[in-house]
């Protein structure tokens, strides 16, 4: 959230509002939706963006955490409990679930996704089955997501299922000697045909498992 050292150069986008040619974009001269966001960017608040302040982004009401933790972290509001879980380094190094016992309730905003498939599977498929784990060893009823429908835990093994089932069926693929080419044809996962984005990121998938078993990542 710190603004970064040194001067840097305005983007060339910002460098076209530079009107008046002195490496800064006064409010005047910002257009788009750089003038909604103007506030956001001005971290010194001089009422001119500088290259620093919008590599920095828009993020001047985003404020630093004042509590972290690595495993787990149960906070209390209103008698109610929400435990945060680490799902480790699965879709981005600070995965997390939210799990609310009380509701029999799981959010998970990236990592679980019900009938739909994920975008990728980085770093590798060993983390997203590693973190599907964790979510499914719960006790809830209701999975609830951020970016797909919301179902129950049946759904939530389910997507483990896929995850399983894509990398044993590469493994075989990779032990039996065959090409990547090979695999994509013959390794349909048809039991998941029905998932939203099956017909347009599976071959991915198991590109990006091949490439982390044979490592040629």
């Amino acid at each position: 959230l710190e603004v970064p050292a040194g001067t840097l150069p305005l983007p060339a986008a910002e460098q076209r509002m530079d009107v008046n040619r002195n490496g800064f974009v006064e409010r005047s001269e910002a257009t788009g939706a750089t003038v909604d966001q103007f506030w956001q960017f001005d971290a010194n608040r001089d009422g001119a963006l500088s290259g620093a302040e919008i590599a920095r982004g828009p993020v001047g009401d985003v404020y630093a955490p004042s509590t972290t933790f690595t495993d787990r972290h149960t906070v209390t509001l209103g008698g109610k409990r929400v435990e945060m879980i680490h799902l480790g380094t699965a879709h981005t190094p600070d995965s997390t679930v939210l799990y609310f016992p009380d509701e029999r309730a799981v959010f998970s905003a990236d990592v679980m996704q019900i009938k739909r498939l994920p975008g990728g599977v980085a770093p590798n498929v060993g983390s997203w089955i590693d973190a599907m784990r964790t979510i499914t060893r719960l006790d809830f009823d209701i999975a609830a997501t951020g970016h797909a429908l919301a179902g129950r835990k049946a759904d939530a093994l389910e997507s483990l299922r896929y995850l399983e089932d894509l990398s044993k069926g590469v493994a075989a693929g990779v032990a039996a000697g065959r090409s990547l080419a090979d695999i994509q044809k013959s390794l349909t996962l048809d039991a998941y045909k029905g998932f939203e984005r099956w017909d347009t990121v599976r071959e991915a998938h198991i590109a990006s498992v091949y490439a982390t078993m044979t490592g040629t990542r």
